[in-house]
């Protein structure tokens, strides 16, 4: 009817609703989702820091101080803390899809420009930023190796390529010396019948 058609436009309905089409291209679902970013933002954010916020910490602290939860540990104790929540939920995840999208955006841009411009993904942190897009995109943190491991895979590599570059340098220079020696020879060779070829004479 003509009232439900205005009541779910004055509540975005129409517009926060995918169309149902399988000739929908990823362009125009990245459309869709800021588009319903755009007009969920202000109404999330408002739910967020007024609401849920509040609710949450209040409700952290109560079991806290009533000891239902775990002791905090001693070295966060000492370097004081305060509650950071993340919220896990769809509606926060397509909150945090444009972030995704941003870095993705970016990523290509630079490495599109670093045929012109070589050195110009030196400003990226490819570490932060590939486990920042991970974060943002809901991967699980198990996937992800420990920054200790990073370093010493990257460590190990380095070290496997040191001995690559040295093994080819003696083989070059091996290679250099027999070159030598042979000509060496062949010049003795040479030498030796000019001699006797003067001998002769």
């Amino acid at each position: 009817t003509e009232l439900q058609q205005a009541i779910n436009r004055a509540y975005f309905m129409d517009q926060l609703q995918l169309k149902e089409s399988p000739a929908m291209t990823a362009t125009e679902v990245n459309a869709r989702i800021q588009l319903m970013q755009r007009l969920l933002g202000p109404t999330y954010g408002r739910l967020q820091f007024d609401f849920l916020d509040q609710l949450l910490n209040r409700t952290f602290k109560i079991l806290y101080r009533y000891q239902k939860l775990p002791p905090v540990p001693a070295i966060v104790q000492q370097n004081g803390w305060e509650l950071d929540i993340d919220y896990l939920g769809p509606l926060a995840k397509a909150q945090r899809y444009g972030d995704a999208q941003a870095i993705e955006r970016v990523l290509g841009t630079a490495t599109a420009m670093n045929e012109t411009f070589p050195g110009i993904t030196d400003n990226i942190n490819s570490d932060e930023a590939i486990r920042e897009l991970g974060e943002v995109s809901g991967a699980p943190a198990k996937i992800w190796n420990s920054k200790s491991e990073v370093d010493q895979t990257r460590k190990a590599r380095a070290e496997e390529m040191a001995q690559q570059k040295e093994l080819a340098t003696a083989q070059q220079a091996g290679e250099a010396g027999q070159s030598l020696g042979k000509a060496g020879q062949e010049l003795k060779l040479m030498q030796g019948g000019q001699a006797e070829g003067e001998q002769a004479a």
